[in-house]
This record gives C-alpha cells, sequence and structure tokens, in this order.
C-alpha cells in the first residue's frame, strides 16, 4: 500500500490525471536490457521483445525469462537497465574519441552505455562519491570490457578544480527520491517519509553547491546541463537559503544558451569537433 502522505502530495499534483497515475502503478512492470557493443555482435536472444526507440542497443524483454541469470549477463554481452534510464545518455550524445565525465556513475548503468557509445576511443571518468557504491561500479566497469575508463572517488568540485576544462561532456544523475521504484520494488514504500524529497534534494544543492564555477571549468554548454533536475516542488518554492544557488544556475544556463542558441546543428558539432582537436595541448583546455 502506498504512503497516504504520498496520495495526497500525487493527488494535489495531478489533479484529474491522479486516476490515471494509480492505474499505471498497478500495470505490468516494463523491464529492458541493453546490449554491450563492446563484446562483439549483438547475438540474437530468445526473450528480447521490442526495441527501446531511444537506445540503439536496448531491448524489452520477457520478465519471466530472467536474463540476469544467463551467462551472456556475467560476461557482460548486456545490462539489465530500465529504459527511461537510457534516456539520458541518449541525449548527452557521447562520441568516440572524446573526453567524457559520468559525475555520480554507480552503479554503472549510464557509465557502460557511455562507454558503448565511446567505442574505446577517448577517455571516460566514472566518480562516485560513496566508497562502497564506487567498488560496485568498478565491478561492472569490468564485466562489461570497458577498457578507457577511469574509476573515482572524489568529491566533484575536486575534480572541477583539478580538471579545468578538461571534458567534453559531463552526465549528472544526480540523487533522487525513489519514488519511481514504488512499482519495481514495493519495499521502497514503507522507507519513504513526507521529507523524502527534501532530503533527497537538499543533497543536490549541497553538492551542487559551487556548480556555476564547476560548470565552466568543465566547459559544459546548456545540452550538458539537463542533468541539473531537482524535485520539481522544491524548484517551485526554495528555500531562503538555497535562493542564491537557484538564481545562479538560471544565470548559467542562461549565459550558455546565449553563446550556443544562435548556433546551427551544424556550427554546433563543428565547435565541439574543434574543442576536441585542441585537447591534446593543455594551454588550450580554458579556450
Amino acid at each position: 500500500m502506498l504512503p497516504e502522505a504520498f496520495l495526497e502530495r500525487m493527488k494535489g499534483q495531478l489533479g484529474e490525471e491522479f486516476g490515471d497515475f494509480l492505474a499505471s502503478l498497478e500495470r505490468p512492470r516494463a523491464v529492458a536490457l541493453r546490449f554491450n557493443p563492446l563484446k562483439g555482435k549483438t547475438p540474437e536472444m530468445p526473450f528480447t521483445g521490442d526495441p527501446v526507440p531511444w537506445e540503439e542497443k536496448g531491448y524489452y524483454y520477457d520478465p519471466q525469462a530472467r536474463p540476469g541469470l544467463h551467462v551472456y549477463h556475467e560476461a557482460g554481452v548486456y545490462y539489465l537497465q530500465e529504459a527511461s534510464a537510457m534516456s539520458a545518455v541518449a541525449l548527452l550524445q557521447p562520441q568516440p574519441g572524446e573526453r567524457v565525465c559520468d559525475l555520480c556513475a554507480a552503479p554503472g548503468g549510464k557509465t557502460t552505455q557511455i562507454a558503448g557509445r565511446m567505442l574505446g576511443e577517448g577517455f571516460l571518468l566514472c566518480n562516485e562519491i560513496n566508497p562502497k557504491r564506487a567498488k560496485i561500479l568498478s565491478r561492472n566497469i569490468e564485466r562489461m570490457g570497458v577498457a578507457n575508463a577511469l574509476v573515482t572517488n572524489e568529491h566533484p568540485q575536486r575534480l572541477a578544480d583539478r580538471l579545468p576544462g578538461f571534458f567534453d561532456r559531463v552526465l549528472i544523475d544526480a540523487p533522487c527520491s525513489g519514488e519511481g521504484m514504488f512499482r519495481r520494488d514495493p519495499a521502497t514504500r514503507a522507507e519513504w517519509t513526507p521529507t523524502s524529497p527534501e532530503g533527497c534534494a537538499s543533497i543536490l544543492w549541497k553538492d551542487s553547491a559551487k556548480a556555476p564555477e564547476a560548470a565552466e571549468a568543465l566547459k559544459m554548454t546548456a545540452q550538458d546541463l539537463f542533468g541539473f533536475g531537482v524535485i520539481e516542488r522544491i524548484i517551485r518554492q526554495p528555500k531562503a537559503e538555497d535562493k542564491a544557488m537557484f538564481e545562479s544556475l538560471k544565470l548559467l544556463v542562461s549565459r550558455t544558451f546565449e553563446k550556443n542558441l544562435a548556433l546551427s546543428d551544424e556550427e554546433l558539432t563543428e565547435m565541439r569537433y574543434q574543442r576536441f582537436r585542441k585537447i591534446g595541448n593543455p594551454d588550450n583546455y580554458n579556450q
């Protein structure tokens, strides 16, 4: 049973769509996996079904087949991952030869997806601030055969200070309240409290306190900033101590959009290509 406080909150937010929301939680869960191009040609498996529209290597599968027990899973031929989770890397669009950072990388789903798109070319930094989760991340990196990645256990600001202007793309899959787990894992319903969203949002604000400076140092563009999402209710009603941070983030997004909005797709691609060509010269990192 869902927490009463959660139901009341969602009813107020969704209005007439609240009934559809409840019905969606009772429907069978769609499960998906993503094949690993680093392991060679995609094999034909009897349990895979329709493709995931936004991920070329993603497929829905029959949950009764339990593909996590197959030897191909242990060999890193595929990774079990929610179809919705695959959308972040689809938006990031990492390319072979680039330098990419996954800032909140554990357990490794998005990191290995990025690695699959880089095809072993370039450099992938996979950071996880939690030491135990960093070990899980390392195991998945090894299982999936990623050879051009480095796993770190650092605070994001330290990375920004040490690697100014280093990365072409940065992915931030920020902490969330876990409400999306209610259908997959009913036990999470009992762990939820009315303060859970605020707690996760406060973690995000704390870890992003120097986000504008870090973003500038890492040469982030407006496209790369999509990961700086927080719970909508917190954004609409930020606490007094968060308003300065919120305004600085808005200013940063506005500034980067002003720089890039006038560019065509071809010009934006050329800008990224020219930046990549300069990577070999450290003197060009801050240009």
